[in-house]
């Protein structure tokens, strides 16, 4: 089965997710990690625990950039990421640059 997830004002697909059961798989080390962006990471964190999924603590990695984790039960991690007031939805190549300070 194929999924693909483009949301309204993407000029592009934002997500494919490929599932074929006569290949299935046994290395879930093969894929890193799932990432999913939210507006509020407290939010996000309080709707999945109220739904029975436990999110590991936000952590604070600079000035309104957070991330929590979580494990599927398949043990796919996935991270939640919630970036800084007034950066672009998404990772941009800036996100990739080295920072003046380094």
């Amino acid at each position: 089965s194929l999924t693909m997830l483009k949301l309204p004002d993407d000029p592009f697909v934002s997500l494919e997710l490929v599932h074929d059961p006569a290949r299935p798989v046994t290395d879930i080390v093969a894929v890193n990690h799932l990432v999913i962006q939210v507006d509020d990471m407290d939010a996000a964190v309080a709707a999945l625990a109220a739904n029975g999924v436990t999110a590991e603590p936000p952590a604070d990695l600079g000035p309104g950039m957070r991330t929590s984790w979580l494990t599927d039960p398949d043990g796919y991690r996935i991270e939640l990421v919630q970036w800084p007031p007034g950066h672009p939805a998404g990772m941009t190549e800036a996100d990739f640059s080295p920072s003046p300070d380094a």
